[in-house]
């Protein structure tokens, strides 16, 4: 996961086992459109190298964690590789500065470094069970959890859900370091850094885990119903300044409104699950396209800021995806829109009527506003 190639210990016996359940692979992706009508220049149709599914199982590991960096490594100060979120530029003598602890029993790392966004907890974290369940491992097993960050109530009512108890949760309190010496570490992988993405293996995991049996056993097969959803930003950041007026014409335009924040997980799943077309702003609400049936049409748009995360989601997914820029500034010109950290968290005015007719093209072939 990170380049130490140096410090790599790739452990083969009795202290380490790693157990692989679904091979690493490539799934093409599905575009809406032809390459040369592409709606963003930059955003590129590539097709995905996704993860591995594996258990990795230490004995008497050492673990140390900020906000970071998730560091694996043996007594002799040797970076197990595969299983940390290190990079270049660790440095051990942090390490020694933290007073080390002891956990005994079993403890489950999450191998993640943002679990509190509900893109990353739902799409490179909340399959987890799925692996261990594979490894014969049962959640009441387990002693501790390593959460990494938690910052949000979804996560902690996610984890109620699965029966695991505050109690048996550690987690990064805000700007604290961890150190522990843990008796026996077991890492559940389906995500992995370095140009890898989650397995579809995951995608099929929370399906059949936060569908109820009906939905679940019929997805492939149910009828397009022409049932198209619009995903709301609300108040989170990237918000939209007009998104009441956008939400008004898409309503007359036989869209329903998805407010993710206000829904529980499974009554997300659900309303996803029952869409043929989606059409959202770039943000994490999207991450459930993950319950879409496959051959879903999903539209993203972006005001000054947009990633190629949910195309991989949609490729992994088997659904047909797009993306194009809505955002406008004061003259009504069309934003740049762009990977750009610096523009990452700015809200943005949209030009209603582009959405509603770029939905109408790609969605159903309208051209009619």
């Amino acid at each position: 996961m990170g380049s130490n190639a140096a410090a790599l210990h790739e452990c083969t016996g009795p202290e380490y086992e790693r157990i692989e359940f679904y091979a690493e692979g490539r799934r093409q992706y599905k575009k809406i459109i032809p390459e040369n009508e592409r709606l963003i220049d930059w955003h590129k149709a590539q097709d995905v190298h996704y993860s591995a599914v594996s258990l990795h199982r230490l004995k008497n590991v050492r673990v140390w964690t900020d906000y970071q960096a998730i560091c694996v490594y043996t007594e002799e100060n040797q970076i197990i590789d595969s299983v940390s979120l290190v990079d270049d530029s660790f440095d051990f003598n942090c390490v020694s500065e933290i007073p080390i602890e002891t956990l005994s029993g079993s403890t489950v790392l999450l191998p993640h470094l943002d679990p509190y966004n509900y893109y990353h907890w739902l799409i490179d974290t909340l399959a987890f069970p799925g692996v261990l369940e594979l490894g014969g491992h049962t959640l009441d097993s387990i002693d501790n959890f390593y959460i990494h960050r938690m910052e949000n109530n979804f996560q902690r009512e996610h984890l109620h859900a699965l029966g695991i108890e505050d109690s048996r949760v550690l987690f990064l309190d805000n700007g604290r370091k961890n150190h522990f010496v843990v008796e026996d570490l077991l890492i559940p992988m389906f995500r992995m850094d370095g140009g890898f993405w989650p397995a579809p293996w995951a995608m099929d995991y929370l399906k059949n885990t936060y569908l109820k049996d009906e939905l679940a056993e019929n997805l492939s097969s149910r009828e397009s119903t022409e049932k198209r959803i619009y995903v709301a930003r609300g108040n989170a950041r990237r918000s939209i300044y007009n998104e009441a007026e956008l939400m008004d014409r898409l309503s007359s335009e036989g869209y329903e409104i998805i407010e993710p924040h206000r829904m529980s997980l499974q009554e997300q799943a659900e309303a996803f699950s029952m869409a043929d077309y989606v059409l959202g702003s770039h943000g994490a609400g999207l991450a459930n396209i993950a319950f879409c049936k496959p051959d879903t049409k999903l539209l993203e748009f972006g005001g000054h800021y947009i990633t190629g995360h949910f195309r991989i989601v949609a490729t992994l997914n088997d659904l047909n995806y797009e993306a194009f820029a809505a955002g406008i500034d004061d003259r009504g010109q069309l934003l740049p829109t762009s990977y750009d950290g610096e523009v990452r968290d700015k809200n943005f005015t949209v030009d209603i009527e582009r959405v509603v007719a770029t939905a109408n093209k790609y969605f159903t072939g309208s051209s009619d506003n």
